[in-house]
């Protein structure tokens, strides 16, 4: 395992005017500081850089390559994977590729955000932006469905099955590739070798959108490997929706 330099920043909730997005990594990374840490400098001075240019935690100007730098470097995805989330989602809100973004900008209301959220409420058809915060009853009811301590890719699947047949719910195409990549992902960085992320790290990740203490990711993550999980958690949903 190769040893992850870049240090976990001091972890601060968010202000009233902080800008957050549907998607607890990025919102963790925004938490933490990460985000707007420039890669040309030491991580660890920082914040002294930082101070004469803008909050390094308000969410607010943020382009695809800072997101694709920091997400390589803490969660451990690798370049081209994390640029295809990066490059992607710009692309998917409509914005020029090299442009800057808030993170709010994901929550637009028709764009990348999705409804069948785990821990964000559905978003009314004609309200301008979703959820970004997350919902106290949905995050009490992914907890209570943890089996045995933890969620497997067979847990995710069937949750996702249940909140997918809720009243509703029309989740298709991309955007059904969007959430169960979340799930995957979430197992991929998360997840030791039995396979099992930790009802702990969900609670304090997903839901408190803050990184675990000490934490390291648990491998690396390419493509392929993401791909692989998905297909996984999109093959055992058909099943489970046959039985279940």
């Amino acid at each position: 395992m190769k040893e992850w330099s870049t240090p976990i920043g001091e972890y601060r909730r968010p202000k009233d005017t902080d800008l957050r997005s549907p998607c607890p990594a990025l919102n963790t990374l925004a938490n933490h500081g990460h985000l707007c840490v420039k890669y040309s400098l030491s991580l660890a001075n920082a914040s002294k850089c930082l101070q004469s240019l803008r909050s390094p935690r308000d969410g607010r100007n943020v382009s695809a390559w800072d997101i694709t730098y920091h997400v390589n470097a803490v969660y451990g995805l690798s370049i081209p994977l994390a640029a295809l989330i990066a490059y992607g989602t710009v692309f998917l809100l409509k914005k020029p590729l090299f442009s800057k973004i808030n993170l709010q900008d994901i929550a637009t209301n028709p764009g990348v955000e999705h409804c069948a959220s785990l821990a964000h409420t559905n978003t009314p058809k004609y309200a301008e932006f979703g959820a970004t915060s997350v919902c106290p009853h949905l995050s009490k009811k992914l907890l209570e469905e943890a089996n045995d301590g933890g969620y497997t890719a067979h847990d995710f699947a069937r949750i996702r099955v249940r909140r997918e047949r809720e009243p509703g719910m029309n989740l298709q195409g991309w955007r059904g590739e969007i959430a169960r990549g979340e799930c995957s992902l979430t197992l991929n960085v998360f997840a030791g070798d039995d396979g099992k992320v930790s009802k702990e790290v969900i609670d304090r990740w997903w839901i408190n959108e803050q990184l675990p203490e000490g934490f390291k990711p648990a491998r690396k993550t390419t493509l392929w490997r993401a791909a692989k999980v998905g297909t996984d958690i999109r093959n055992t949903m058909k099943k489970l929706e046959k039985t279940e």
